[in-house]
C-alpha cells in the first residue's frame, strides 16, 4: 500500500513540472523598457530586462505593419550574470528610408524554448521636410508728379584693343677668325680732296698790246674724272701696305707650323731608335743564352 501511494505522490509532481514547464521561461525573463528610433537613417533598437533567468538570449523580430508577419531580423546573446536585469541595443541598417516599422522580443532559455513578449516597439518613419518658399520684394520707383524722367543713358560702347606690332632686330654678323690668325686692322678710309678752280676775270686788253692766251675753266667732268683718278691711286697705295703687314704674321704662322711638324718627326725617330735598340738587346740575350 506504500508503495503505491509513494507512486501516485512521485507522479503529481511529475505532472506538476510538465504542465508548468512552458510558462518557466515567460516568467524568468521581465522586459522592463523597449524602445525603437530612426537615427542617421537607421533605426536602433533598445531595451532593458527587470530580471533574467536561465536566459540564453534574444531574438530580435520585425515588421512592416502592426498586424502583419515579423520575422527575425538579428539575434543577441544574453550578458553573463545578468540575473538582475541588463541594457541591450540593436542597430538595423537593412531598413527604407521614410517608412515605419514594428519590432518585438523573443527569449530563448536554456533548454531551447522560446517565449515571444508582448510589447511592441514602433520607429515611425520621419516626417519629410516641407520646403517654404520665400518671396524676394520688388523696388518700384514711384515719381513725383511733375517730375521729369530720367532716360538710362545707353552703354557706353569700348574700342577693341589694337595689336601691337613686335620690334623687329636686325641681325648683326661678326666675321670669327681661326686661332693664331689676327685680324686685320681696319684702315682709317684716306679723305678725298677735292680741288676748286676759280677763273679770275682779264682786264681788256689795250689799244695796240698782243692778246694774251685765254686761260679757259675745266669742265665739270673733267674735274670729276680728274677726283676719281686720284681716289684711285690713293686705294691701289694702300693694298700694298696691307699685304705687307700680312705677310709678316703668315711667316710666323708657318714657322710655328715647320717648328711642330720638325718636333713630332724627331720624337718617331726616337721612338722607332728605342724599339729597334730593345728589340736587339733581347736578340743579343736569347743569342747568349743558346751559346751557354
Amino acid at each position: 500500500m506504500k508503495r503505491i501511494i509513494l507512486a501516485f505522490f512521485w507522479l503529481a509532481i511529475a505532472s506538476t513540472f510538465i504542465l508548468l514547464a512552458p510558462f518557466r521561461v515567460s516568467a524568468a525573463v521581465t522586459i522592463s523598457s523597449f524602445d525603437a528610433k530612426w537615427q542617421s537613417g537607421k533605426v536602433v533598437v533598445s531595451w532593458k530586462t527587470g530580471s533574467e533567468l536561465n536566459n540564453v538570449g534574444f531574438n530580435v523580430l520585425r515588421s512592416p505593419s502592426a498586424s502583419g508577419t515579423f520575422t527575425k531580423v538579428n539575434y543577441t546573446p544574453a550578458q553573463f550574470g545578468s540575473i538582475a536585469g541588463a541594457s541591450y541595443a540593436f542597430t538595423d541598417s537593412a531598413v527604407t528610408a521614410g517608412q515605419s516599422y514594428y519590432y518585438r522580443l523573443e527569449s530563448l532559455d536554456t533548454s531551447g524554448n522560446k517565449a515571444t513578449h508582448s510589447v511592441t516597439a514602433i520607429a515611425a518613419a520621419p516626417a519629410a521636410p516641407t520646403a517654404t518658399a520665400t518671396a524676394t520684394p520688388t523696388r518700384t520707383a514711384t515719381l513725383v508728379p511733375g517730375a521729369p524722367t530720367s532716360t538710362p543713358a545707353p552703354p557706353t560702347a569700348t574700342a577693341p584693343p589694337t595689336a601691337t606690332t613686335p620690334p623687329q632686330f636686325t641681325p648683326t654678323r661678326t666675321p670669327t677668325f681661326p686661332p693664331g690668325i689676327t685680324p686685320p686692322t681696319p684702315v682709317p678710309p684716306t679723305p678725298t680732296v677735292r680741288v676748286a678752280y676759280a677763273v679770275q676775270p682779264t682786264a681788256p686788253p689795250k689799244a695796240g698790246a698782243p692778246a694774251a692766251p685765254s686761260v679757259s675753266a675745266p669742265k665739270p667732268e673733267e674735274t670729276r674724272v680728274a677726283l676719281a683718278i686720284k681716289d684711285a691711286e690713293s686705294e691701289t697705295a694702300e693694298e700694298p701696305e696691307e699685304e705687307i703687314a700680312a705677310a709678316p704674321e703668315d711667316s710666323d704662322v708657318r714657322a710655328k707650323q715647320l717648328f711642330l711638324g720638325a718636333g713630332i718627326l724627331l720624337l718617331g725617330i726616337i721612338g722607332a731608335g728605342g724599339l729597334l735598340l730593345g728589340i736587339l738587346a733581347i736578340y743579343l740575350s736569347f743569342r747568349a743564352r743558346s751559346e751557354m
